[in-house]
């Protein structure tokens, strides 16, 4: 028996380093062909993301001080997301007042009140330590503000156009600044009301700045590499398979210059919204376990990732969907109504903030824009190799599990199939004459996380002992 055991173990791992195998080998060989022309490769870079890692580490241990009430404990990931979520909700709500409150100060407050608590509550000494070399490091970048600046022409014109202006807003004055105040937004309304990812980099901006005026910094979506690899680290597969989508990701960024840019080398909102819907989707379970007031706070606090962009933020309406456990209509809406305050806010901001200017759409069916999408995408080859291997590696995953999808893989290729559905509805009709279809690129990598945690649960497979 113990024999059976050990061969069946064996036949696992070898087919774990099989799969593994000829995903990476492919695509590092094509990472060692390019490494000498790859720009994010330099000392701004690295640094960069050497101090990202401080940074994430003091949203988290000052996240964790906000909620040492709660009477369970999450994972650092979605604790750094809920507490740069509830300092969204607040300053939205105070814009929906009419409520003018610096946001120097908005910031300052609510990190005193958290560490304060963190430092009250924590009971390891080391824990404390390491807050206090945070806040001695973040003090230090402010001191060497000049080395981390950009200093380059964006590559995508939205960043000057857009998402510059707005991400100063916020952090000149507040969110209600961008809703008051818009910018110029051409006719596309949600340009100034979808700005989740802007507060973000205002908000980590405004830890490392403190006083001093917006610069657009390296290090601030660099620490949206280290928050995935931190979220990586915390799911429930085995380090085997951690460590290979890790090493997965890295590559896929260096190798692929528009991809990086957008997820962790620009202030655009794919990474943002990408990474913390991942986070949101993967620990969405754990607020069932929480006291029933806290979970109704918790979906409140979630619902307001409706702000995050175009309609990955409405995905956030289809959790209860996805995990209710409850068959019957009216226990799901009694357990998840609070997560409707988000959308409830947004219709308020449009209240309080009429659009006057906004584009008209008119609906047309038109298909010529599904084949030039294809074509676009198919010269990103990294891309379609990962696509491809996904697709095939699916078909044998299907087979190994008796032709039935687990739930949880389930979940995730239904609101990957849902936006790229969506994408192509969309190119196909309202947008057919009136956005470019090259950004139906960008659209698709809104699940770019959600499509590496599908990849990396199935490849985990082989490791688990049959």
């Amino acid at each position: 028996m113990e024999n059976f055991k050990i061969i069946s173990e064996f036949k696992s791992y070898k087919t774990f380093y099989l799969i593994s195998g000829i995903l990476i080998i492919p695509i590092s060989l094509r990472f060692i062909t390019k490494i000498s022309s790859i720009e994010y490769i330099n000392v701004q870079s690295l640094i960069s993301v050497l101090l990202g890692f401080f940074l994430v580490d003091f949203v988290v241990k000052s996240s964790q001080g906000l909620f040492s009430f709660s009477s369970k404990k999450f994972s650092d990931s979605f604790s750094f997301v809920i507490f740069i979520l509830v300092s969204f909700s607040f300053s939205l709500f105070f814009s929906i007042l009419g409520v003018k409150i610096n946001f120097y100060y908005f910031i300052l407050s609510l990190l005193v009140i958290s560490n304060i608590l963190f430092f009250k509550n924590e009971e390891k000494l080391n824990r404390k330590l390491l807050q206090l070399v945070n806040i001695f490091v973040i003090y230090f970048m402010n001191n060497f503000i000049n080395f981390f600046i950009y200093k380059r022409q964006e590559i995508a014109g939205d960043v000057d156009r857009w998402q510059y202006p707005n991400t100063t807003k916020i952090f000149n004055n507040n969110l209600i600044d961008v809703f008051a105040n818009p910018i110029d937004d051409l006719g596309y309304w949600y340009i100034n009301l979808l700005v989740l990812a802007n507060f973000y980099f205002a908000f980590i901006s405004k830890i490392v700045l403190l006083s001093s005026e917006f610069i657009p910094l390296q290090i601030i979506p660099s620490t949206l590499l280290i928050l995935f690899t931190m979220f990586i680290s915390e799911i429930d597969i085995k380090n085997k398979t951690k460590y290979l989508i890790i090493f997965l990701n890295l590559l896929v960024l260096m190798i692929n210059d528009w991809i990086r840019y957008l997820l962790i080398d620009s202030f655009m909102q794919e990474g943002v919204v990408s990474l913390f819907f991942v986070i949101i989707f993967y620990n969405f379970s754990q607020i069932e376990k929480l006291k029933s007031i806290e979970r109704k706070i918790l979906y409140t606090i979630i619902g307001f990732f409706i702000f995050s962009k175009l309609f990955i933020g409405t995905f956030i309406l289809l959790m209860p969907f996805l995990f209710s456990k409850s068959k019957s209509w009216s226990s799901s809406i009694k357990e998840y109504w609070s997560l409707g305050f988000g959308l409830l806010s947004l219709i308020s901001v449009l209240i309080k903030y009429p659009k006057t200017n906004i584009n008209e759409f008119p609906l047309t069916i038109n298909f010529s824009n599904i084949p030039k999408i294809f074509s676009y995408w198919i010269e990103d080859m990294l891309f379609m190799y990962i696509i491809l291997f996904s697709l095939l590696f699916l078909i044998f995953y299907i087979k190994e599990n008796n032709f039935k999808i687990p739930l949880f893989q389930k979940k995730i290729l239904f609101l990957s199939l849902l936006n790229f559905m969506i994408i192509m509805f969309l190119y196909s009709t309202l947008w057919s004459s009136g956005e470019e279809y090259e950004s139906s690129y960008r659209y698709y990598l809104q699940v770019y996380y959600l499509n590496f945690l599908l990849i990396g649960t199935m490849i985990n497979k082989f490791l688990v002992r049959r």
